[in-house]
């Protein structure tokens, strides 16, 4: 199994904002800047006059700038992850049209069963070997069922 490279914040927000639908993206993404705005811009408290408050001014100081920042960084990351989801559904949507025009249907039928298990199979590439790059029809149960046929 590949390691995952190591991404930021923004990123994995990117990519799990682009695996909803593009709609819910843009609603995180005005949510996030409407409560981040507010927490920016909520008025602060007179200077302490006690030291015990002193701890929680610099807190909500400290919350405020950080909202500063993020009131544009995460709605933006929100809006970027949307774009790619409303991105990937207009491809897969058109692509599946396509599929249905070239008469996919009546494909689909021709896909072989597997000679061990009766599984339906799946056309891969070999990879390793002397017939690496050539193409075949392997069961898709495996690695339970190594099932394989040749693809024509």
């Amino acid at each position: 199994m590949a390691r995952r490279n190591r991404s930021s914040v923004f990123e994995d927000i990117i990519e799990i904002v682009a695996k909803l639908p593009w709609w819910f993206g843009v609603v995180l993404a005005l949510i996030s800047y409407l409560w981040l705005h507010y927490v920016a811009s909520h008025p602060v408290s007179a200077a302490p006059t006690d030291i015990k408050q002193i701890g929680s001014n610099v807190v909500s100081q400290i919350w405020m700038s950080i909202a500063t920042f993020l009131q544009y960084i995460i709605p933006g990351s929100c809006l970027i992850g949307a774009g790619i989801s409303a991105y990937k559904k207009n491809v897969n949507g058109s692509a599946h049209s396509k599929l249905e025009s070239d008469g996919w249907t009546s494909q689909a039928r021709s896909i072989p069963s597997c000679p061990q298990c009766g599984a339906q199979m799946v056309k891969r590439t070999a990879k390793k070997g002397n017939r690496a790059g050539e193409t075949f029809w392997g069961c898709s149960s495996y690695p339970a069922c190594k099932g394989i046929r040749t693809a024509a």
